[in-house]
């Protein structure tokens, strides 16, 4: 264990820290993604630098490189869940906008013709007058 601990005191690691239940979690941001992919990317090159025979197909190298990896994968996903849900939400917004403006449309044809009919009851009733 002791070459694992050698090997990574050059390679910089990420600590997940799982939320307790009483804990707000922070979704992913592309921008952290994009951190932990550089981190990932790091960590290869130490490996395969030549300051580190290392090998990398050992347990540590491997368990460490599936970790940084498979959180990297649930953050993606996490953000492509988020993209959906953002991206189903504004086509129902926008499904019910229209459905806003198709009734508006139909008061306002209402309303012409409401207005129509009062102009031609004044012009009769103005004509009765004399004016």
């Amino acid at each position: 264990m002791e070459t694992a601990k050698t090997f990574f005191s050059n390679v910089e690691t990420v600590t997940v820290v799982e939320p307790s239940t009483d804990q707000l979690q922070v979704p992913p941001t592309l921008h952290g993604v994009t951190a932990t992919e550089r981190i990932i990317l790091r960590n290869v090159a130490a490996l395969n630098s030549g300051e580190s025979a290392a090998d990398v197909t050992s347990p540590a190298v491997q368990e460490e490189a599936e970790r940084l990896l498979t959180k990297n994968i649930a953050d993606h996903a996490s953000i492509l869940r988020d993209n959906r849900m953002i991206i189903d939400g504004l086509k129902k917004a926008i499904a019910e906008q229209k459905e806003v403006m198709a009734k508006q449309e139909e008061a306002m044809a209402k309303q012409k013709v409401i207005t129509a009919s009062m102009e031609a009851t004044l012009a009769v009733l103005e004509a009765v007058q004399g004016n």
